[in-house]
């Protein structure tokens, strides 16, 4: 299998240029054959030009998705549709279009954008109020339901389509690696070295994609994900 160098939420739209001329050092040092990033890039005002610099750090293949701070300041189809684009000319592949990767040895890569679906308890009684209701065009002045409808179909739209990639990619790999931006499991939603809480894991947990995952897992008990 390739040696993948895996980077998640760099942000490099708050990082000084000596920062990010350190990163490309690290990257450098790992001497990866591809590089797979998982979300949280940069603002869509500057989500591009962070592409192109995440493009340059590796000669190989670049795999990427989106995080949700990477619509802030416009909307879901317009930012996807610009780094459908974007990956297009750079020789790049923005895995949410369902693509999958031979990385070898029986091994496969599948991935999508993914969202929180505000499932585990309780949305509705979190007191947390995430910037994505304010800098995302589809959630700005919304209601709270009207919000959290909205989260689950983006939730529901990953599980189906990692669900379906898996099952279909089971056929050929016996093992895959799947790439998202929200964890699927809320045991694996940590931060600051603990689970998240009731106020916050409703939004930081993808429940829809971790039921679907957990199912084929199921199906496929030969299989490894």
């Amino acid at each position: 299998m390739r040696r993948i160098a895996w980077v998640t939420d760099p942000h490099l739209d708050h990082a000084l240029p000596e920062a990010i001329e350190r990163f490309r050092k690290e990257i450098a040092a790992a001497s990866p054959d591809a590089l797979l990033v998982t979300g949280d890039i940069a603002e869509s005002v500057r989500l591009l030009a962070s592409l192109d610099e995440l493009r340059s750090m590796v000669d190989g293949p670049f795999w990427f998705c989106l995080g949700n701070h990477d619509f802030y300041y416009d909307s879901i189809a317009r930012v996807r549709d610009s780094v459908r684009e974007w990956a297009a000319k750079r020789e790049a592949v923005y895995l949410t279009d369902g693509e999958r990767i031979d990385l070898g040895r029986d091994w496969g890569l599948i991935g999508h954008d993914g969202w929180a679906d505000g499932r585990t308890p309780d949305f509705v009684r979190s007191l947390v109020f995430m910037h994505d209701a304010r800098l995302i065009a589809d959630l700005a002045g919304k209601d709270r339901q009207t919000r959290w409808d909205l989260m689950k179909e983006l939730a529901d739209e990953s599980a189906r389509s990692l669900g379906a990639g898996l099952e279909s990619a089971f056929e050929r790999f016996r093992s895959m690696l799947i790439a998202t931006h929200v964890p699927p499991f809320r045991g694996a939603c940590w931060y600051d070295g603990r689970i998240s809480d009731d106020h916050w894991a409703p939004h930081f947990t993808n429940v829809a994609l971790g039921e679907r995952l957990a199912e084929t897992a199921r199906r496929f008990p030969s299989r490894d994900s």
